[in-house]
């Protein structure tokens, strides 16, 4: 009767740590592959429009001084 009881509590602490590896497996692979979205990108700038600021790569109103609107 031990006998049976060590090895199904060895089964099953086997089982509960192939389970925990697995998860931690998952969540390094979705960690990895996340990219983070920054909050002012060119896209969404470009959805409130403006001008391309060839400077700053980044729209903004077009009246930054020192800003290059067009490619020369």
């Amino acid at each position: 009767m031990k006998t049976v009881l060590r090895t199904g509590g060895t089964f099953v602490l086997a089982t509960v740590g192939a389970i925990i590896a697995e998860l931690m497996a998952a969540v390094r692979f979705l960690a990895a592959n996340a990219q983070p979205h920054a909050a002012d990108d060119e896209l969404n700038s470009a959805i409130r429009g403006g001008e391309f600021n060839f400077r700053t790569h980044r729209f903004d109103d077009g009246l930054d001084p020192a800003g290059m609107y067009d490619i020369d």
